[in-house]
């Protein structure tokens, strides 16, 4: 795989959180300081990142069953992985065939590609995770993996995918070689696919909007504005403006008299929907410094962290069909036993097959992994566990 230019990992204004500190000037100051802590949901996404960059390259990338090692977190990759690192290779190759075969002109596709965007600021900079630069049709492509499921992630309007667009376009049209863009994020997990487009030369407004929030995330006392961005904003647990407003919102809400939500008038259904992603950023926040108390040994009255939700999965997928090869030999089970087309069967499943066949399935076959851990009320049954440190992604 092709290593990207060496520099710092994120700039100072990220196009991940340009939705944030474009509403939120003083969001940028204030995140200078917020360590980048870890987390398992990154880890993997660098991984699912990493994979889909190598197959639309062609360069080797691992098999299922394979143990990988990313932000010192450890995987297994699992047939579920290669699925949405599938899904995403098929829409962007789908998309470069299509194109050859409208124009008979093989569009130019490149992967992980580090962009210079000074009409942030200088020193700006971005990774894209794919360009297509279609010159036959004079069009330029941009596409962003999002391998979470929490939030659904749109093109339109999107700042993260316009800043790319716009590096893009300064990269790789030395005259005026495209006339409009196409954004697109795919997002395997939700089974989620959107484009939108622009002219070259709507996109071109963005640069002063994004020059002038820059400008405004230098100001002395850059003003802090709650809103909907604040949900994977790394300061919310401290920031004093979403406290406000969240708590004001909360006080209008639960004002008056409580009314049964299919009594409530439509202006005020549309009062508290406003009120609700302040207040649960709020919440939010407020969980993950609990959490952050938690796990430095500092008490909340009342709380505990506890082991997540456990699921079985296959350790190695390889050495199991190995096995199960082993117990075709001697006549106990078929592959077609094992498998649930077009993949292996669950755990569960297998041991239904297994015990109506006699057979036993080897425990070191099979292993146990845990959800994120939970913040629960002490009277909860389950033993406290230590509480992970958290950092809160850009979404991306």
């Amino acid at each position: 795989m092709s290593k990207l230019e060496q520099g710092p990992a994120h700039a100072r204004l990220s196009p991940s959180a340009a939705h944030r500190w474009m509403e939120c000037p003083g969001s940028a100051q204030a995140a200078v300081s917020v360590p980048d802590v870890p987390t398992i949901y990154a880890a993997e996404g660098t991984m699912l990142h990493q994979a889909t960059a190598a197959r639309l390259q062609r360069q080797p990338w691992h098999t299922v069953g394979d143990s990988l090692i990313f932000d010192g977190f450890e995987f297994v990759y699992t047939e579920d992985h290669a699925t949405l690192v599938d899904w995403c290779v098929e829409k962007v190759a789908g998309l470069v065939r299509d194109l050859h075969a409208q124009s008979g002109e093989k569009p130019e596709l490149h992967v992980e590609v580090r962009l210079p965007l000074p009409f942030i600021e200088p020193g700006s900079f971005g990774t894209s995770d794919v360009i297509v630069c279609d010159y036959a049709n004079r069009t330029l492509y941009g596409f962003d993996h999002k391998f979470g499921a929490g939030v659904k992630v749109f093109a339109a309007d999107n700042p993260q995918l316009i800043a790319y667009g716009l590096g893009a376009l300064d990269r790789y049209s030395l005259f005026d070689e495209f006339d409009r863009m196409v954004f697109g994020v795919l997002q395997p997990r939700l089974n989620h696919y959107d484009v939108a487009e622009m002219t070259v030369a709507q996109a071109d407004d963005w640069r002063k909007r994004f020059s002038a929030a820059a400008k405004a995330t230098h100001a002395p006392n850059a003003p802090l504005k709650a809103g909907d961005h604040c949900k994977f904003c790394p300061v919310k647990a401290t920031c004093p403006e979403l406290h406000t407003k969240a708590l004001a919102a909360a006080q209008s809400v639960y004002s008056d008299e409580p009314t049964p939500p299919d009594a409530l008038p439509e202006a005020r259904i549309g009062e508290v929907l406003r009120a609700a992603p302040m207040i649960r950023a709020y919440l939010e926040a407020v969980e993950s410094e609990a959490r952050r108390r938690l796990a430095v040994g500092l008490p909340v009255t009342g709380w505990k962290v506890v082991q997540g939700r456990g699921t079985r999965s296959w350790a190695n997928t390889k050495e199991l069909r190995a096995w199960v090869e082993q117990q075709e030999m001697f006549g106990k089970m078929t592959m077609a036993d094992a498998m649930e087309e077009p993949s292996l069967r669950s755990v569960a499943q297998m041991e239904k097959v297994c015990k109506k066949l006699g057979v036993s399935i080897p425990e070191t076959l099979i292993q146990k992994v845990y959800s994120a851990p939970s913040l629960v009320p002490e009277s909860d049954p389950r033993p406290s566990v230590a509480a992970p440190l958290e950092a809160i992604p850009d979404g991306g």
